[in-house]
């Protein structure tokens, strides 16, 4: 049966708030998600180079953004989009603004829903590995 949670919970799962909170203090995690976790356990053991999470990125307008995955010597992004952390209309706004400068920096960006990685992950990965192993031309 399908509760439309991840692997570690969710929303509207009791104390998954509080579990993500002792999860990242024990592992040393630095996801910003029940989403990012799940994806995390596709990326770590794919057949590409492992990505910096939450990496440090200044945009055009002097602010900064932590892409979930990032492959730097490739300008390559994958974000995993749960509604739990871009659910309001004012959050999308921001998220589409933030890809928007990332692009123009020369970021290509792949974004994946929680309900893609929880029911496709086989298909999710693949695209991911397609991505982030594809030619990389500097600009």
């Amino acid at each position: 049966m399908d509760l439309g949670v991840g692997i570690y919970g969710g929303r509207g799962v009791a104390g998954t708030r509080k579990m993500l909170t002792v999860i990242r203090l024990v592992s040393g995690d630095n996801s910003g998600s029940v989403t990012e976790i799940d994806m995390k356990h596709l990326v770590m053991d794919a057949p590409i180079p492992r990505p910096v999470q939450q990496l440090r990125l200044r945009l055009t307008d002097g602010s900064i953004a932590y892409p979930d995955f990032a492959w730097p010597d490739r300008l390559r992004i994958v974000e995993a989009d749960g509604f739990d952390t871009h659910g309001t209309p004012e959050q999308f706004q921001r998220d589409l603004w933030r890809q928007n400068q990332l692009m123009e920096l020369g970021w290509e960006i792949r974004r994946f829903t929680a309900k893609d990685i929880r029911d496709n992950p086989s298909e999710v990965l693949a695209e991911i590995v397609r991505f982030v192993n594809k030619p990389f031309r500097a600009g």
